[in-house]
């Protein structure tokens, strides 16, 4: 596999997605915020990325009406930690379950 490792300037990556989702969010009557600092980059795979944060962000919808999502990322050390947040705890179990599909995506990229 060819290494395609470049810079990903991260909230413009979520920027993209959030609108690509807009039509489920909104049938959802939710809203997604990203409170991603404008210059964090990543040194990744830009599609592997953007397929991982895709599908959390997607199951998220699926499982939360009338909620806010909000979005976010710190480093640690060499570890980026993206979090997704929102105040619906009725769907912990479902959204668990449905992370499993994404792991072997995100182990491409080292997490």
């Amino acid at each position: 596999m060819r290494n395609t490792q470049i810079p990903v300037a991260l909230h413009q990556l979520i920027d993209q997605l959030v609108y690509s989702l807009l039509p489920q969010t909104t049938q959802q009557k939710s809203l997604i915020v990203n409170d991603v600092d404008q210059g964090l980059l990543l040194n990744t795979d830009k599609n592997i990325l953007a397929t991982v944060i895709s599908n959390l962000l997607n199951t998220t919808i699926l499982h939360t009406k009338n909620n806010c999502i909000r979005i976010s990322a710190k480093f640690f050390g060499n570890i980026t930690l993206i979090h997704l947040k929102d105040n619906d705890k009725l769907h912990d179990r479902a959204i668990i379950d449905s992370m499993y599909q994404v792991e072997s995506m995100a182990e491409k990229l080292g997490g």
